[in-house]
């Protein structure tokens, strides 16, 4: 198959029976955050020399990615402060240390790497938002090949400096079985919301829609958007605030198409990580007053929303 067949089957539509009857999602508001939202388990402790206010990550084979050489050679400051990272270190089970290191004209414009598994073998894969000097930011891939650490494939940048992109993370969302990435470019301005699909060494658009955020500026809270089956058909939807974060939606890109599932006014802006509830039919939404929103949804065929 040539290369232009190959890129027209990823961005072709998927052909899926009808989805199953579900039970709506509901939204609550309440003032104090749910017991069981706070019950998840504790971050990895970041090694010496970690990019401050960064998160560590753990996986199966990979017991440990973390962003570090911190530097202001690039000056934007979305993330709270003028530093970011200049290397990716990752730690594997097998006890070998490796590092990428930027050029001079890069950096990591993140502060928690996602590992993910994107490819049939199973074999984990680092996701970071990687940011140039003149194009701004793109989302980078990096695995581990013959002993070395490696970008095995990346986006198009956005094409300006300074224009940062904030990913939502990984999984099959148009049920051709295979994993996508999902993030929203530029989400101080207008946020674009764009699946990304694997086509040898590069990320590949499928779909994009506007307009959302899952950032407010200056925050280093990355994580105001989710991956989860909100309508029970087996692929993962995507929920996260519109542009003003002041309404919160539930998204589905099921056969390569976007469509809302839910849309719930809010009553403060969205201003926090999303965090899941025990039992994973529900996600706890900080807002700017102090409150949280919970959504929830149920099983088909159980009401209720619990």
């Amino acid at each position: 198959m040539t290369r232009m067949a190959c890129l027209a089957a990823l961005l072709s539509a998927v052909l899926l029976p009808a989805p199953p009857a579900y039970a709506a999602p509901t939204l609550e508001i309440v003032s104090a955050a749910p017991v069981a939202a706070a019950q998840v388990p504790p971050l990895p402790p970041l090694p010496p020399g970690a990019l401050p206010h960064s998160r560590a990550a753990a996986g199966r084979d990979i017991a440990l990615a973390w962003l570090a050489e911190p530097t202001d050679r690039y000056a934007h400051g979305v993330l709270g402060d003028a530093l970011e990272a200049g290397a990716l270190h990752v730690a594997l089970r097998s006890g070998a240390t490796l590092t990428y290191r930027l050029p001079p004209h890069e950096v990591f414009e993140d502060l928690a790497p996602r590992i993910v598994s994107l490819m049939a073998d199973g074999r984990e894969q680092v996701v970071v938002v990687r940011s140039l000097q003149d194009k701004g930011a793109s989302i980078a891939v990096f695995y581990v090949m013959s002993g070395r650490l490696e970008m095995m494939a990346s986006s198009e940048p956005i094409g300006l400096p300074n224009r940062w992109l904030n990913p939502v993370g990984a999984a099959d969302v148009d049920g051709d079985g295979k994993p996508e990435i999902i993030a929203v470019l530029t989400p101080h301005i207008g946020g674009i919301l764009t699946i990304f699909g694997v086509a040898g060494d590069r990320l590949v658009e499928k779909g994009r829609l506007g307009s959302f955020s899952n950032h407010r500026i200056g925050s280093t809270e990355i994580g105001l958007s989710a991956l989860a089956d909100v309508d029970s058909d087996g692929i993962m939807d995507i929920v996260l605030p519109a542009a003003d974060r002041r309404t919160l939606k539930v998204i589905t890109f099921r056969g390569g198409r976007f469509r809302e599932l839910a849309a719930f006014p809010l009553p403060a802006r969205a201003d926090g990580d999303f965090r899941r509830l025990a039992g994973g039919r529900g996600i706890v939404v900080p807002l700017e007053d102090g409150r949280f929103a919970i959504l929830r949804w149920s099983l088909p065929g159980k009401p209720g929303g619990r």
